[in-house]
């Protein structure tokens, strides 16, 4: 796109050949005809182009969330939200066009340095049993960091988050968000009492809602 003055035309607008004038703010300009496609996508941009797609299926809802989790602005140049699909299009995505699938344990909710907490999942249980170690430092594991939990009902397509409870709880109860034998993926992550420093996150585990005993 060029600009231009004093044409020996006067002012040039619209469609001249295979250029176009137009005036922005009194600035004027002429710019070329951008060219047709005559071919259709290829076998590789289609295939980015569902990876796209899934990536936006599966993160978007809780993009408020990967903000948060992906807001350490010494690790990323880009918003928090394209960090977390950046890394979910390299990572999380298996399989060959036209099937692919997601590997949910690749899913990453953070990136940062504060200690996480190692969680551990009590199996067949009637509720979302979880504990950890009170491993506790004066660099970068605080007592009143709070914990995230991020639950994806992969049968329903749906999240629910969990953020009552902090780092000193060292376990916590969560009622199944679901039905009987939806499929449950558990994540958690630690944010520290700032609100700005956060902890890689952790995938938690799977498991299936029961029956209550």
């Amino acid at each position: 796109m060029g600009k231009y003055s004093n044409s020996n035309f006067g002012d040039i607008s619209g469609k001249v050949g295979n250029a176009i004038g137009s005036n922005w703010r009194g600035i004027k300009y002429m710019r070329g005809l951008s060219s047709k496609r005559t071919k259709g996508a290829s076998p590789l941009q289609l295939a980015q182009y569902a990876k796209f797609a899934l990536a936006a299926a599966q993160l978007s809802i809780i993009k408020d969330v990967l903000s948060l989790g992906f807001n350490d602005k010494k690790l990323n140049k880009i918003s928090g939200y394209n960090a977390a699909v950046k890394a979910f299009l390299s990572e999380a995505i298996v399989g060959d066009y036209p099937n692919f699938s997601v590997d949910y344990p690749k899913i990453r909710m953070s990136k940062g340095s504060l200690l996480h907490a190692d969680i551990s999942i009590v199996p067949e249980t009637t509720a979302i049993d979880l504990s950890w170690p009170l491993e506790l430092n004066e660099f970068n594991s605080f007592i009143n960091d709070k914990m995230i939990f991020i639950i994806y009902n992969q049968t329903r397509n749906a999240y629910s988050l969990n953020t009552a409870h902090t780092r000193g709880s060292a376990g916590v109860s969560i009622p199944f968000p679901g039905r009987l034998n939806d499929v449950l993926h558990i994540w958690s992550f630690c944010v520290k009492g700032d609100g700005k420093t956060v902890s890689s996150s952790q995938y938690v585990g799977m498991v299936t809602v029961t029956e209550p005993s």
